[in-house]
């Protein structure tokens, strides 16, 4: 049976009585030695929420994984490019590239990358030294010279967690993928339970900045609901940051400056926060359906350029009206695009799109997925609120 959380919903009253007695165990636990030990006392109600937390993140990490992604195109050249020995003014002998080729297509256990540098300078640079460039698990390098002298660590793969969303296995990052970064490589994923195996790269979206890939065997995680919205302000949530290495129970205010998955009190996806910006787990569905089932996203084009507004925007000075409603500026109408002929302007602040608030690109982008034909958009102009329909028809590659 399905545990709920309960304390995750405990009043704000409830939760500073938490933080007074903890306060209060602090102040006994440094009260002298010889104090009596019936002063000393643990707090029922913190107890109570760490178990109810623990119960949260059991009950998530089971839908999560972690993916390693592939490194960038620089370690190829690596010492080549700009790399930290570039400022000692050093470079590859000839054969390197060739040798580092050949060491990244081994398998992970036996992977490793020699390189030989030798100063272009003899005169006034170090003598010839050779380096090898040894993977961890964490996604690093570790480099160090061949007596083992000299080591340090250079974070060269990135790290995404993801959610995975069906039952055979297809798994959604908050983070941008090029199909030619990766191609027919296998990536690396840490499962939820402790387990590590491979994924293949499925598709991606760059307006949303999603990629989805499938977990070569099948899942045994627990799909994540992807019905979840913007939390409340106010709300207590959890947060888990985009390399899935570190999180924390928070209140929601809508303006923090972080990266990761946010998961609301019932366990479910609430969104993904990059930079501040909001990604609705509900807006995704339709992007994730699209990747999967063609292999990419396909949305009719409004023809605006757009940008977020933010809460200290001097568009928000210039539009007492707009408050602290979510809002993105059109920057530039298209001529003869959908919204020119709706009659869209520059400046014009877009609230909604089909009903549904817009706050940044990302999110008009993922709300622009499943939408054709008459759709409107609730506009603020001069202070003034228009609902403005626009015609948007499929992309010439839809109707074929």
């Amino acid at each position: 049976m399905r545990r709920t959380p309960i304390c995750l919903t405990i009043s704000a009253c409830a939760i500073t009585c938490a933080v007074i007695c903890a306060v209060q165990s602090v102040a006994r636990a440094d009260a002298p030695a010889d104090a009596p030990a019936a002063t000393i006392s643990a707090s029922p109600l913190l107890e109570q929420l760490s178990a109810e937390t623990e119960a949260l993140y059991a009950q998530t990490r089971v839908g999560l994984v972690r993916v390693y992604l592939p490194p960038p195109k620089w370690a190829l050249n690596l010492m080549g490019q700009d790399f930290t020995l570039k400022r000692w003014d050093l470079s590859l002998d000839q054969s390197a590239n060739t040798k580092l080729t050949a060491d990244l297509e081994k398998t992970a256990s036996q992977r490793y990358i020699d390189a030989t540098i030798t100063p272009r300078q003899p005169a006034t640079q170090p003598a010839e030294r050779s380096f090898r460039l040894v993977p961890r698990g964490d996604g690093a390098f570790e480099m160090v010279t061949e007596t083992g002298e000299d080591r340090a660590v250079i974070d060269v793969s990135p790290r995404s967690i993801g959610v995975v969303v069906d039952s055979i296995g297809h798994v959604l990052l908050p983070y941008y993928i090029e199909r030619e970064a990766i191609g027919d490589q296998p990536l690396t994923v840490a499962c939820g339970d402790g387990t590590v195996c491979g994924a293949t790269f499925v598709g991606s979206d760059r307006q949303t900045a999603l990629t989805v890939l499938k977990l070569e065997r099948p899942s045994s995680e627990r799909a994540m609901p992807m019905n979840g919205r913007r939390p409340a302000d106010g709300a207590l949530t959890m947060f888990l940051n985009i390399t899935g290495e570190a999180g924390r129970l928070t209140v929601w205010t809508g303006s923090q400056q972080d990266s990761g998955i946010v998961i609301n009190v019932r366990g479910e996806v609430a969104g993904f926060l990059r930079q501040g910006q909001f990604l609705d787990a509900a807006r995704c569905e339709p992007v994730v359906t699209q990747i999967i089932t063609q292999g990419a996203t396909s949305r009719p084009v409004l023809g605006v350029f757009l940008r977020e507004v933010f809460p200290a925007d001097p568009a928000r000075r210039e539009n007492p009206a707009l408050g602290t409603r979510p809002a993105v500026m059109v920057m530039k109408v298209l001529h003869n695009s959908a919204a020119d002929a709706a009659g869209l302007r520059e400046g014009d602040l877009i609230l909604t799109l089909g009903g549904e608030a817009v706050g940044d690109p990302p999110s008009f982008a993922a709300s622009m997925t499943e939408k054709r034909g008459p759709t409107v958009l609730r506009v603020l102009r001069d202070q003034q609120s228009l609902d403005i329909s626009v015609n948007l028809k499929p992309r010439d590659s839809e109707r074929r």
